[in-house]
C-alpha cells in the first residue's frame, strides 16, 4: 500500500514537471553557455537586461536586483564557472562592472531575428524619447 501511494505522488511530481516548458529552465547547459571571450557587443535594454551577441549565439540577460552601474560602465567583465569561464546563468555568476557586481538571474539564447528586433525597438524607443524632450524644450 505504501508503495502504491509512493508511486502516485511520484506520477504526480512527474506530471506537474512536465508541463514546464524548455525556454523556462533557469539555466543554460554546455554550449549553450555564454562563452565570454566570444562576446563581442552588446546593449544595455534597461537596468535589468542586456543582449549580448556572442558571434553564433545571442543571449538576453537579465540581473537583479537592478543594476544601475549596466548604463554608464564602457566595459562588461562576465563571472561564471571557475574552471571554464562560461557563464549559464547559474548561482554566482554576475556581470562584473566598475562599480560593483550585477548578479545574473536570468539567462535566455534568443535567435538572431529577435535579437535584431530587440535593438530595433530600443533605437526606436530612444528616438521616440529624443523627440519628446525636444518638443518639450520648445
Amino acid at each position: 500500500m505504501r508503495i502504491t501511494a509512493f508511486a502516485s505522488v511520484l506520477a504526480l511530481g512527474l506530471a506537474a514537471s512536465s508541463g514546464v516548458a524548455a525556454h523556462e529552465t533557469p539555466y543554460l547547459r554546455g554550449s549553450q553557455c555564454l562563452d565570454p571571450d566570444f562576446a563581442r557587443n552588446w546593449i544595455e535594454l534597461d537596468d535589468r537586461t542586456i543582449l549580448v551577441d556572442a558571434g553564433r549565439n545571442r543571449y538576453r540577460i537579465e540581473v537583479a536586483p537592478a543594476c544601475s552601474s549596466l548604463s554608464f560602465t564602457p566595459l562588461l567583465v562576465f563571472r561564471g564557472d571557475p574552471i571554464s569561464g562560461r557563464v549559464c546563468g547559474n548561482l554566482g555568476d554576475a556581470i562584473l562592472t566598475r562599480d560593483y557586481p550585477c548578479k545574473i538571474e536570468r539567462m535566455q539564447l534568443i535567435s538572431k531575428a529577435e535579437y535584431k528586433q530587440a535593438v530595433e525597438d530600443r533605437a526606436a524607443e530612444r528616438k521616440r524619447r529624443k523627440a519628446m524632450r525636444k518638443s518639450k524644450a520648445s
